[in-house]
């Protein structure tokens, strides 16, 4: 049974690739709500008639399997929601508002950083917990909320589909701010990734800085604001006056390139480990 649900999912994926760029896109992401609806419907009823042959099966299938699936359904039911309510007027209207929609998806991360972590690394210490049916509180914040039941949800598949949804819808929302900016640029290539600057906001100045100097983009022709632009948009970090902060890290004494001599210690350190 584990690879007639993982077929069920890939199947409804295919029909959802080839319904990509035509039409209308609020139509698109209507129609393609609907249609995985129609497999989640069908996921279920395979589960509650054949089960799963073990618990790692049932863990793996709530952990993988299903968020994937129903992902896809929140990822076009937000994106429906966030293109219902775009603003007309210039681009820097549109632009400001969808930085305020990624802002509030990012809060959502920040809220559930220590699940989130856990996710992203992989752990499978507390799997039986998580995602083993079983008489626990589910997490309710989705738009399938009505297909959740004790035969078919564990405490947390609802949130990792959350999580993959609102990952790649960031990266939608940050490709359209792009396209903003440059109008050429081809739609329907792949989305930005969902990236979150952790450092600190002078190492990434030091950095576009480096690569301002080095011409290492656009045979030099790129501007510094440009390129910081770039930076703002990919890491989703702000970086208002790069000017000041540059005059700030010319003023270390000691260590002016403190990051970059940071890059190169740890990528000579790795370099290292590979060849033992």
């Amino acid at each position: 049974m584990k690879t007639h649900y993982q077929r069920l999912v890939l199947e409804c994926e295919r029909a959802l690739e080839t319904l990509q760029d035509k039409g209308d896109v609020i139509a698109l992401a209507e129609h393609n709500l609907l249609l995985v609806k129609t497999y989640i419907q069908k996921l279920r009823k395979a589960v509650l008639r054949f089960g799963f042959a073990t618990e790692e099966e049932e863990q793996l299938f709530f952990k993988k399997t299903k968020p994937r699936l129903v992902s896809h359904g929140i990822y076009y039911y937000r994106l429906f929601e966030v293109l219902t309510r775009y603003p007309q007027g210039n681009p820097q209207k549109k632009e400001d508002y969808l930085q305020l929609v990624i802002e509030k998806l990012q809060g959502f991360f920040q809220e559930h950083r220590e699940f989130y972590h856990y996710y992203r690394r992989g752990t499978t210490l507390f799997d039986e917990y998580y995602f083993t049916r079983g008489e626990r509180e589910v997490f309710l914040h989705s738009p399938f909320a009505f297909y959740l039941d004790a035969n078919f949800s564990t405490s947390h598949d609802g949130l990792v589909a959350l999580f993959m949804a609102y990952e790649r819808l960031i990266g939608n929302l940050k490709e359209r701010i792009v396209r903003l900016h440059h109008p050429k640029r081809q739609k329907g290539g792949s989305s930005l990734p969902h990236l979150t600057w952790t450092g600190q906001k002078t190492d990434l100045v030091e950095l576009i800085y480096s690569l301002h100097s080095a011409q290492s983009i656009n045979d030099g022709q790129a501007e510094l604001k440009e390129i910081a632009k770039a930076f703002e948009l990919l890491f989703q970090q702000p970086l208002p006056d790069v000017y000041r902060t540059f005059i700030e890290i010319r003023g270390r004494k000691l260590a002016p390139t403190k990051y970059l001599d940071h890059l190169k210690q740890s990528l000579k350190r790795r370099m290292y480990e590979a060849d033992e």
